[in-house]
């Protein structure tokens, strides 16, 4: 079993890796042998890269000869998240090649770049973007693209497995506005070519996350797939504390949208007391237009929504503790126990005490 590297390990090893690409560029004078894949597949071939296994770093399958590297670059085009992720993973990490005249391709999975170190140009479809260090960009599926990175960066390519990212996006991103129209535009056909910006300040803190998510790339360790997931999410957290409602993206959310997203991280973080009236002047709005909005965005009324979010602090007592329904139910703001097992079980298809079971088969925690 490999040992979990180090963010200063992971570092150093990039640094070395830039080294060989930046030892290697000025000995081809014709930047157009970077399109052809024998250059990539000698460049893998050094005695660093094959001593340390490094190769999985820039490549999810890695050719064992030149024949099968030729057929892997006509496939290049694109790939969907099959080929481009790793069975049995969600998430795939790997570092770009500072080179120019990459060949551009296209995914089946969502992808995120994060320049650590130096900078870039992104061309998404006819579009080019200038990214520079701290830059984290997402972008859709099926959409080809080419990243070139200046000599000496870092660039680190992040594939998202599709199922994945639906599974994520309202919990992760349901109170970044930029990120929901992103991912709304996507699901709903909405528009081609979008794009999700975050200006980071690129903090060590930020950049030893994603390097953690790299070095588990290397590791072959139990668990890699939910600690991948759990290093991106603590990545996404970075991402919202530092710019999350600033994000860019190429069209906005309705005032409604806004408002919708607003409400709804009030009710969760209010739960307890909150109701129409509260709402409404908590956004200096009416009630009959807080009661539109809810219905027009989600296709549920205020009453609905507001239940919903406390079936799930429901859930989690449940699951969590060994405190009675009518504890619970004056702790998420609901007066009548019978009430709340009523909604419980029309919500869930379980009665509370099932559920308790289910989610907790052993000894339930106090």
């Amino acid at each position: 079993m490999s040992t979990q590297k180090t963010p200063e390990e992971m570092r150093n090893i990039l640094d070395n890796l830039n080294q060989l690409e930046s030892y290697l560029f000025p000995r081809l004078s014709d930047e157009s042998i970077f399109e052809d894949v024998s250059t990539y597949f000698r460049f893998l071939e050094q005695h660093f890269i094959k001593k340390n296994d490094l190769a999985k770093l820039y490549f999810q399958q890695i050719p064992q000869d030149i024949m099968d590297a030729q057929a892997y670059w006509k496939e290049f085009v694109h790939l969907d998240d099959v080929y481009a992720i790793i069975s049995g993973l969600d998430i795939c990490v790997y570092k770009q090649f500072n080179f120019p005249n990459c060949k551009p391709h296209s995914s089946g999975c969502f992808e995120c770049i994060y320049i650590m170190q130096g900078s870039g140009t992104l061309r998404l479809s006819d579009q080019s973007y200038s990214l520079h260090e701290g830059d984290c960009i997402f972008h859709q599926p099926d959409e080809t693209y080419l990243l070139n990175t200046d000599p000496n960066s870092i660039a680190l390519n992040i594939e998202l497995r599709t199922g994945y990212t639906y599974d994520f996006r309202n919990s992760l991103f349901s109170d970044c506005p930029p990120a929901q129209y992103f991912f709304k535009s996507y699901c709903d056909k909405e528009l081609s070519h979008n794009y999700l910006l975050f200006h980071t300040d690129n903090s060590r803190e930020f950049q030893d996350v994603a390097l953690h998510m790299l070095g588990e790339m290397l590791a072959e360790r139990p668990y890699k797939n939910e600690i991948l997931k759990h290093y991106f999410e603590l990545f996404v957290f970075y991402l919202k504390r530092c710019c999350g409602v600033n994000a860019k993206t190429v069209g906005r959310l309705s005032s409604q949208e806004l408002y919708y997203h607003e409400i709804m991280q009030y009710l969760k973080d209010n739960y307890r007391t909150a109701d129409l009236e509260s709402t409404a002047a908590r956004f200096h709005l009416s009630k009959n237009y807080v009661s539109r909005i809810m219905r027009s965005v989600s296709d549920r009324t205020f009453i609905e929504s507001l239940s919903l979010v406390r079936i799930e602090k429901v859930k989690e007592y449940l699951a969590e503790t060994e405190l009675s329904l009518e504890i619970i139910a004056e702790l998420t703001g609901v007066s009548d126990p019978s009430y709340l097992w009523r909604v419980f079980k029309k919500h869930t298809g379980m009665s509370p005490s099932k559920y308790r079971k289910a989610a907790m088969p052993g000894t339930v925690r106090k």
